[in-house]
């Protein structure tokens, strides 16, 4: 499983809760720069029926997710763009 590299699916997640896990992983393509609007408003909770991609962008939205997720920007991924290179 991999929680920075656009593997989601419904198993991985449901998988790392079976392990006591909390996974964060991408549902789709973030925006990098949201509104101030959209940085300061807290997400609708989704519906007890709701998908689990629904459920994990909601977690990905709320300030614990957008920081948590943030951080792999700041010290995993500069270093493979510069191994890249």
């Amino acid at each position: 499983m991999c929680g920075r590299c656009g593997f989601f699916s419904a198993e991985n997640v449901l998988e790392s809760e079976r392990r006591g896990l909390d996974a964060y992983i991408a549902v789709g393509r973030i925006i990098h720069r949201p509104s101030l609007a959209e940085r300061l408003s807290s997400p609708e909770p989704p519906a007890e029926t709701a998908s689990v991609r629904e459920k994990m962008q909601y977690r990905l939205r709320t300030e614990e997710g957008r920081e948590f997720y943030g951080r792999g920007k700041q010290t995993v991924e500069p270093v493979f763009g510069i191994i890249k290179k």
